[in-house]
């Protein structure tokens, strides 16, 4: 049962580690963006109970290192194909994960503006994605509308959770003041449906740490006037995430951090790069 319980872990740091190899130059600087994953006091917690996250993480982890794999060469159809059942899982596996298929969508579309691959054979192996993604998920969402009434089964998420409905807009005081640090301090550590929060010095120390990251980009754009295009995409992936969140909100009142760790990979890599230059 415990070897059950961190197995999703365990393959959630192996894919961060490979997405690291991938992206970051400098193989003695690979386990940094692992360690700051492994470290996330929020991404630990979250681990170390039983829920269905640990595996909407690996799943999305493993989604997003054959969005890399595929950015960096283009010749795998077999990448293709992998993104496409580990993509069309990680929609069963969780609503908030509908986020890679924007992700996906800009990575056919980067592909097109290089032009590594013929458009015919872009197009066919981008339906290909879609199609095992549909084929895959089209249980889930049929079930959902046969039982619930819509494919999302949203509605019947509003009729048992009724205490949580508060009806928002984008411009309402929620969004424009609470929203944000509500994210934020819970991506690092909130716990007990954030109602325990950590010592408020740690919250102080990643932050400063993400500020010397964020620093780094602006010296790199600064200097060179452009950026990796991975890193574009990397950043792209947590805004898509981040929009996820964002919707759900506008019906439930539900800021948490923890639905952006699906996005863990990504700013860990971010923030080790960000590090490095």
């Amino acid at each position: 049962f415990k070897i059950n319980i961190t197995i999703p872990l365990l393959k959630t740091m192996i894919f961060i580690y490979k997405i690291s190899n991938l992206i970051i130059e400098g193989r003695k600087y690979l386990f940094l963006s692992v360690f700051f994953a492994a470290s996330l006091p929020q991404f630990a917690f979250i681990n170390g109970v039983i829920n269905n996250d640990s595996l909407a993480f690996m799943l999305s982890t493993i989604s997003i290192y054959y969005i890399f794999r595929i950015i960096k060469n283009q010749n795998s159809l077999g990448d293709f194909i992998l993104l496409g059942i580990f993509a069309g899982l990680s929609i069963i596996c969780k609503k908030t994960l509908f986020f890679l298929i924007p992700g996906i969508l800009t990575v056919f579309i980067l592909l097109f503006i290089r032009k590594k691959l013929k458009t015919a054979v872009l197009i066919k192996r981008a339906l290909f994605v879609f199609l095992l993604i549909s084929v895959i998920s089209f249980a889930y969402f049929y079930r959902n509308l046969t039982i619930y009434g819509d494919i999302l089964g949203s509605k019947m998420e509003v009729d048992t959770m009724p205490q949580h409905i508060e009806i928002k807009s984008l411009f309402s005081y929620f969004f424009a003041v609470k929203f944000l640090p509500m994210v934020y301090h819970s991506f690092i550590g909130s716990f007990g449906w954030m109602n325990v929060k950590l010592p408020l010095y740690i919250y102080i120390v990643y932050t400063i740490i993400f500020g010397v990251s964020l620093y780094g980009y602006a010296r790199e754009i600064r200097s060179k006037k452009t950026i990796d295009a991975n890193y574009i995409i990397g950043l792209l992936l947590i805004v898509f995430c981040t929009s996820v969140i964002i919707y759900v909100n506008f019906i439930f009142t539900q800021p948490q951090g923890r639905y952006i760790l699906p996005v863990v990979s990504s700013v860990s890599v971010l923030f080790s790069t960000g590090i490095l230059l």
